[in-house]
């Protein structure tokens, strides 16, 4: 399933509307909401085509993008996950590897943490 719908509590009609499908389609996924942004992660197509990407969903945008998550590069795939947020983190918690056997893994992925580099004030003398 890579179909997405949004409803709008705001709106005088709320009512659920159509917004941009997924990347991938998935199932078996785990989802949470961190700064009105929704994070997807794990999940598969089916048995044998499991997904190792993650997507975040911007509604302002309209928009699904790829989500960087290094800390899932060692493991092939992941699915039927718990996944919940905590003030500005997301944790990602057991479900099954791609073999299907219950795992322990726990992640936390921080989306909010600064990661680009700036250069340094120089310092001047103090004349």
């Amino acid at each position: 399933l890579n179909s997405c719908e949004v409803l709008d509590l705001n709106a005088a009609d709320a009512q659920w509307e159509s917004c941009a499908p997924m990347e991938s389609p998935r199932a078996g996924a785990g989802a949470a909401i961190l700064v009105n942004k929704l994070y997807v992660f794990g999940g598969g197509m089916d048995e044998q085509n499991k997904i190792e990407t993650s997507e975040a969903y911007d509604p302002n945008a309209d928009r699904w993008g790829l989500v960087s998550t290094p800390m899932l590069s060692n493991t092939s795939s992941w699915t039927n996950l718990g996944v919940a947020n905590i003030e500005t983190r997301v944790f990602a918690l057991g479900g099954l590897n791609d073999t299907g056997v219950p795992t322990a893994h726990n992640f936390v992925y921080a989306p909010l943490v600064y990661q680009t580099f700036i250069p340094a004030a120089a310092s001047g003398s103090d004349e």
